[in-house]
């Protein structure tokens, strides 16, 4: 019991004299006592430090578990990089960032505090809040360097050294007195010793200083060969100041400070000091920066020294094919594949593992390894194993870009859609399918098509892809292209079978009755398997979006569609998906055939069962009157100026730009548009150096219209800013009349609206904004009545906008949409 006391006495003993210890305000570390030291480096790695490192760690395994790799480009060096939330990871790095806080504001004197730095630059880099990443990283450099630190200590020993020597000369000086008469015999026998030349000279104040600063710069080299030896740490703690400016590097990188970066990263591949640990990472970054600048070629050879001194357990797999993709980046297929066979040596993951073979498919025959036929075979070989089931997506992308490197575009079209068809749950891969078949129609000017897959390609491509921009602005740019397409294309349809007899236009009919009961049949076929996953194609047989409005083709209508099949069902029945249904033998199986001229009777006699109400509503929509076909070619004017205009704004694509302007002018002279249009074909002809033509169009312009805004604009190049700063000054004189009308000014707004027909007459681009807004004010000022016959003077004057729809709609809102328009005809609301 006495030895179980004395032991608990030394206990709280011990850690009585640590606190105390401790409890010093802001004391330098040489003038923390052993056992302080102790405790703050215990306390500080074991309680913040420790768990702010454990949840760095926890975030990296997330990083990595939520990315998916997309193995059609270059793999990222860093998870970190290609976070497209990092604000998600914010309140776990504010927690890191208020631990290591908290360990560098209560234990300043711990040997942890520079890697609490680091964290916090770290936290930061995660956050992408790389302005304080850089902060922090850069005290650390600045503040805990390993060299001037140990200067310091040096010089913090000599000062101690120094002043233990001087208090013991106080000491002595007290006791002076008391043996001064020893010392003055002393002194004299001194001096005769020295006259006779047995004792050296007195050293002088001097010579004391001298020594003392030489002793203090031998320790300062002590302390830096001691730095410049990594393994003469042993268990000591290594500083991480290194660490530092490696994160700082990465950071820099990211601010775009490429030459501060690229310093700091060479200094640090070429320094024989930096830790064998550290070497590696400084290569990966260096490869990084060259990455990140698209300089591929440059960044071979450091990520081959990363590789070399990385160890299997940090990535050296990742990075090893990351070299690989690099060789394939500068088209040298030989050192590609032989990169991706050590890869396999490497013990990757599976994803990665088939994805090297793959490469080594299509590198054999880049390599001239083989032909194009045995990297198909190879292919086709990796697709039937089960174990690539969930791969065969990449499969036949593999096998598109083989043939369109081959030259043949439809087929690669044909594999990359069976990509997109396997495609199961990696949307990374259907964003490269998508958008390699929107390229190709693209590229080819099929422009429906290839609206229709950039669409769908802005639907699950990253935010954070760098194609991202291109390919929303396409998918925006080509709709209302691809709908005029459709206009064009529905409208001629239309009028061709309007010039069809009545005969004609039944088996029309009735053709096309049968393949939407087929079309039915492969859409339930589909469903049980692409057509419910959410993941199928996009693409469809029938229009979607914004290209399904405003048809009456019936073709395009599914309530025509719906209408057809019911009294067909009706007539018929429920009958199967075959040829020559009618047929007796075909429904019993009897096994008697027909002659085909019994099966055109049948079909005949079918087509003639369609009832005149049973056709009209399959062909509802088709122009059999000279009006309706009027408004058919309106229809096809419109849509091919406006495509002219788009092809010419949207994509600069000048030639086709010509090649419909052109087009509707030869089909319908005199046209509408046919001044614009020559304008429009003056600047193409000029962008595409056709000077001829150009001045063809500028003297049709200056001779049949030479007082229009087009003609001056011909004539006085300043015109055109004249014009636009006109425009820029009338938008500014609405905004100001919109806003007296927000805020309660109705007689301003009204006086405003009134007075723009004066002051930037009645042509005003804005004159339908004018009236809209006039009549809003004639409804709070002069009542109900006044307020609808404004309104209906709006709808009057301007068809066609949207100005006229709001109107329309106030006006069913107040009662007077079912009232008959002036000028306007009926319609519904």
């Amino acid at each position: 019991m006495a030895l179980i006391r004395r032991n608990y006495l030394w206990t709280i003993s011990l850690i009585s004299i640590m606190l105390l210890s401790s409890c010093v305000t802001q004391k330098r570390k040489e003038d923390v006592s052993a056992l302080g030291k102790i405790y703050h480096n215990t306390t500080a790695k074991y309680n913040g430090y420790f768990n702010a490192t454990e949840l760095m760690a926890a975030t990296d395994l997330t990083l990595e578990s939520q990315y998916r790799d997309n193995y059609n480009k270059l793999l990222p060096v860093y998870f970190t990089t290609v976070n497209e939330n990092p604000q998600a990871l914010a309140p776990d790095m504010d927690v890191v960032v208020e631990k290591v806080t908290r360990v560098v504001g209560l234990h300043p004197q711990s040997q942890w505090a520079d890697d609490s730095y680091l964290l916090v630059g770290k936290a930061n880099y995660y956050k992408q809040d790389y302005e304080a990443a850089e902060k922090a990283l850069r005290y650390l450099i600045n503040n805990y360097d390993p060299i001037e630190i140990a200067k310091e200590e040096a010089a913090a020993k000599a000062r101690k050294e120094k002043k233990k020597k001087t208090s013991k000369k106080k000491k002595k000086k007290k006791s002076a007195k008391k043996r001064r008469k020893a010392f003055l015999r002393a002194k004299k026998k001194r001096q005769r010793l020295r006259k006779k030349g047995k004792l050296p000279k007195e050293t002088s104040k001097k010579d004391e200083i001298a020594a003392a600063k030489k002793a203090e710069i031998e320790a300062a080299k002590k302390a830096e060969k001691d730095f410049e030896e990594p393994d003469n740490y042993g268990v000591k703690h290594r500083p991480v100041h290194q660490e530092g400016k490696l994160w700082l590097a990465r950071t820099l990188i990211e601010r775009d400070n490429f030459d501060t970066a690229l310093r700091l990263l060479t200094e640090m591949a070429s320094d024989p000091k930096t830790y064998p640990d550290v070497l590696p990472q400084a290569y990966q970054a260096l490869a990084y920066y060259y990455i990140y600048r698209k300089d591929y070629g440059s960044a071979i050879i450091p990520l081959e020294q990363a590789v070399a001194n990385l160890k299997p357990k940090d990535g050296k797999a990742r990075m090893a094919y990351i070299l690989g993709q690099l060789y394939e980046e500068v088209n040298n297929g030989q050192k590609a594949y032989a990169t991706y066979e050590q890869v396999l040596k490497y013990a990757p993951n599976y994803e990665m593992e088939f994805n090297c073979r793959l490469n080594l498919a299509l590198n054999s025959w880049r390599a001239s390894k083989g032909s194009a036929e045995q990297a198909i075979a190879e292919l086709d070989r990796l697709a039937k194993d089960i174990k690539n089931e969930e791969f065969r997506d990449q499969i036949y992308f593999a096998m598109a870009e083989i043939a369109l490197e081959q030259g043949d575009r439809s087929e690669a079209i044909a594999l990359y859609k069976q990509s997109i068809k396997y495609n199961v749950n990696n949307p990374q891969q259907k964003a490269e399918s998508y958008l390699a078949v929107a390229d190709l129609y693209y590229e080819t000017e099929n422009y429906v098509p290839a609206q229709l897959y950039f669409d769908s390609t802005f639907q699950v491509m990253a935010k954070n892809d760098e194609r991202y921009v291109r390919v929303q602005s396409l998918s925006e740019n080509l709709k209302d292209i691809a709908k005029n397409i459709l206009i064009i294309e529905e409208q001629d349809s239309l009028l061709l079978l309007g010039v069809k007899s009545e005969d004609e236009l039944k088996e029309i009919a009735y053709n096309k009755l049968k393949d939407q009961q087929e079309a039915r049949r492969l859409a339930a076929t589909s469903s049980s398997t692409v057509g419910n996953n959410p993941n199928s194609p996009r693409i469809t047989t029938t229009r979607v979006g914004a290209l399904q409005n405003e048809t009456t083709f019936f073709a395009y209508d599914d309530r025509n569609v719906k209408r057809g099949i019911r009294e067909f069902e009706k007539r018929w029945g429920n009958r199967p998906l075959d040829d020559n249904w009618r047929r007796r033998s075909a429904i019993s199986n009897t096994g008697n055939n027909q002659s085909v001229d019994e099966a055109v009777e049948e079909t005949t006699t079918a087509v003639d069962a369609l009832t005149d109400d049973q056709l009209l509503a399959l062909l509802e929509g088709i122009p059999r009157t000279e009006s309706e076909r009027a408004k058919a070619n309106i229809q096809i004017i419109d849509a091919m100026f406006a495509l002219g205009s788009l092809y010419r704004d949207r994509l600069e694509n000048n030639k086709e730009a010509v090649d419909i302007l052109e087009e509707m002018n030869r089909r319908f002279p005199k046209n509408n548009y046919e001044l614009e249009s020559w304008y429009y074909l003056y600047l193409a002809h000029f962008e595409l150096n056709n000077r001829a033509k150009s001045n063809q169009y500028r003297a049709l312009i200056l001779s049949k219209y030479s007082s229009s805004k087009y003609a001056r604009v011909l004539l006085d190049p300043d015109y055109a800013a004249k014009l636009a700063g006109k425009e820029y000054e009338i938008n500014l004189y609405y905004n100001e009349a919109y806003e007296a009308l927000q805020s309660g000014n109705h007689e301003k707004a009204q006086n405003m609206a009134m007075e723009a027909k004066l002051k930037f007459g009645v042509e005003n681009p804005l004159r339908a904004r004018f009236d809209l807004l006039y009549a809003l004010t004639v409804g709070k000022s002069e009542g109900e009545q006044a307020y609808k016959n404004a309104l209906t003077q709006v709808v009057t004057k301007h068809p066609d906008t949207d100005e006229q729809r709001t109107a329309r709609e106030i006006l069913r809102i107040l009662g007077g949409g079912n009232t008959r328009l002036p000028g306007v005809k009926e319609q519904s609301v």
